[in-house]
């Protein structure tokens, strides 16, 4: 998590972005992320929930 957000950073700050630019980079990575993590976990909660009520309804 910490990398992802770091090299947004440094990329922006190599780009010669500010560093409030550069910040704003990091968090728009970090939520990027964190979204990408929920939807990844919503999408295998129902891909097992489908698949146990298939197999249990027969």
């Amino acid at each position: 998590i910490l990398g992802c957000v770091a090299g947004a950073v440094v990329g922006e700050l190599l780009r010669g972005a500010g560093l409030e630019g550069s910040v704003r980079s990091g968090f728009g990575a970090l939520v990027g992320l964190l979204v990408g993590l929920v939807a990844d976990l919503v999408v295998s909660i129902t891909m097992i929930g489908l698949f146990l009520y298939w197999v249990w309804r027969g």
